[in-house]
């Protein structure tokens, strides 16, 4: 984010590459049912967590990413994620804080992830931190993400992990471009009010954190 707002460039493009899981990846819902992430559409309501608690947040976005190599987490009560390998997990740090970490920045066997335990299908569930046994190159599949509202985590195959993200991002671009040029105006498009509200939402959430906030004013459009 410091990067991108502080860069002096007029013209920006940035790469970012996408995070990804599986076709066949199951997401957790808040009836404690799982659906494949590629059976999923924007407006679904899928298990996040904040905190210790559980939070059911919407899908703002669905990224279809294309065949990644992928690899396959295994921890050490059998539950087993596949993800690429710039996909983070929930980690427990050595100081016993959380961070997210992928393969590419330093996840390895013997760290601890954080999981979710479903006692009952409608009863109850609680979360716990399992120690990962196994970490291998699995093939290169089809894969997909999610963007999700709020919390951005979701649990895939009992596992907690990221979203993609993409909204922050095009927030951050476009505060940039606003910002380097104050003739710039922005034109969000989508056939997902949840979508855009949520770009909307990232980019104040930003400016506030800014030293000097550059919204002088905003209003809402039908």
């Amino acid at each position: 984010q410091e990067m991108i707002l502080t860069c002096s460039a007029k013209k920006k493009k940035e790469r970012m590459g996408r995070r990804c899981l599986p076709s066949y990846s199951k997401v957790l819902l808040p009836d404690l049912s799982q659906k494949k992430i590629k059976d999923l559409k924007v407006g679904d309501v899928v298990v996040s967590k904040k905190g210790m608690k559980t939070t059911f947040n919407p899908i703002v976005g669905i990224s279809v990413n294309g065949t990644k190599p992928v690899y396959r987490v295994i921890l050490e009560d059998d539950k087993k994620v596949d993800v690429t390998i710039n996909h983070p997990l929930r980690a427990l740090k050595d100081n016993g804080k959380e961070d997210w970490v992928s393969i590419e920045t330093g996840l390895q066997v013997g760290d601890y992830v954080s999981t979710i335990v479903i006692d009952s299908l409608k009863e109850s569930s609680s979360f716990d931190y399992q120690k990962i046994t196994s970490i291998s190159y699995l093939d290169s599949i089809e894969t997909f993400d999610l963007e999700i509202a709020n919390d951005h985590n979701f649990f895939t195959d009992g596992i907690l992990v990221s979203n993609t993200g993409k909204s922050q991002s095009i927030a951050m671009l476009a505060i940039h471009r606003a910002m380097m040029n104050e003739k710039y105006r922005i034109l969000l498009v989508s056939p997902y009010a949840v979508q855009t509200e949520e770009i909307i939402n990232n980019i104040k959430e930003i400016c506030a954190s800014l030293p000097e906030n550059p919204i002088q004013s905003s209003k809402q459009t039908p």
